[in-house]
């Protein structure tokens, strides 16, 4: 039954579908990797704050070297620069996020990308399936050939129903990437903040 209704869906289909998979297999990459890379801010930072009170730099660069994610990546760089000027630290914090979050956004165009040609695909399957409807009656104009005609109507349906779900299903997985991936850019502006403030405070005292 799916088998035959891929078929009658012609070229057009085989391409969304392919499309739709590549999509999900992307989602779920990301999504994985995402939930693997999330951690508790606020119970990181706590003891990150205590390891640097007693002045082990070191210790504190190793826990966030072993900790996955762009958080603790984004502490150890705001350790690594502890000593810098307030121009060079905002630097480095700068460029450290900016590249954890190109890391998060690994393959995200992509699927923005099958949300938008999908359906686009689709409405050619559909354009092509009525030229060969148009075809078809214009050889036998009065002759009923019902046959080629269904399989035309059943090509250009498909194709349309096919990009559109396809459409929507990367839709709802492009922003549910991106609400994950906006999370941690909050995460990361809340480190950012807490680190700087912290290391003024160690600095004063």
């Amino acid at each position: 039954m799916v088998s035959n209704i891929i078929t009658s869906g012609g070229i057009a289909t085989i391409i969304i579908i392919g499309m739709g998979i590549l999509s999900f297999l992307i989602f779920l990459e990301r999504i994985l990797a995402l939930h693997r890379a999330q951690i508790n801010v606020k119970d990181f930072l706590n003891g990150i704050f205590n390891i640097l009170r007693q002045g082990n730099r070191s210790e504190a660069i190793m826990i966030c070297e072993e900790t996955p994610g762009p958080s603790a990546s984004l502490v150890k760089t705001a350790i690594m620069h502890f000593s810098d000027s307030p121009e060079e630290y905002k630097k480095a914090i700068y460029e450290s996020g900016v590249e954890q979050l190109s890391r998060m956004e690994k393959n995200f165009a992509i699927v923005s990308l099958i949300a938008q040609v999908a359906p686009l695909i689709g409405l050619f399957g559909t354009i092509v399936g009525m030229i060969e409807y148009a075809l078809v009656i214009k050889e036998a104009p009065f002759v009923v050939r019902m046959g080629e005609i269904t399989s035309a109507v059943l090509m250009a349906s498909i194709s349309a129903a096919f990009g559109l779900a396809v459409s929507v299903l990367s839709s709802v997985e492009y922003n549910l990437l991106a609400f994950k991936i906006d999370r941690f850019a909050r995460d990361m502006e809340h480190i950012a903040s807490e680190m700087a403030l912290f290391i003024n405070n160690l600095k004063g005292s």
